[in-house]
């Protein structure tokens, strides 16, 4: 009788309680964002992981733990966007589709008088 390998009890206990997150990025016309910059963190300072979306801008992070999670999007052309959801213990939280808006340019122009006093 082969006895299978089996995981250490830490990692036993990782795949028990951390989950999975994915989700799909797309644009204003629904199609998906590749290449978009995907940062999963605890809060605004803890980075849990980071990936970056495929062709069809899904993207997935595997073994996270659970808890409350904030996604942060950054993709050219796109303005940034950030959104939370919870990950239950062993759950596979998918984040509902993910629209992203293109960025707007701002130009701004500082005009102040010139100190050169005219002659008369």
């Amino acid at each position: 009788m082969a006895l299978e390998p089996s995981l250490p009890a830490a990692a036993q206990s990782q795949q028990q309680t951390h989950g999975t997150v994915s989700g799909r990025i797309v644009d204003q016309t629904g199609h998906g964002v590749a290449g978009a910059d995907l940062t999963l963190m605890r809060d605004q300072e803890s980075v849990i992981q980071e990936v970056q979306s495929d062709d069809d801008g899904q993207f997935t992070f595997a073994h996270v733990p659970p808890g409350p999670l904030q996604l942060r999007i950054v993709a050219e052309g796109f303005a940034a966007q950030m959104v939370s959801g919870t990950l239950l213990f062993s759950e596979n939280y998918v984040f509902p589709q993910i629209t992203l808006f293109l960025a707007t340019q701002t130009t701004e122009i500082y005009v102040s008088p010139s100190r050169e006093e005219i002659a008369q």
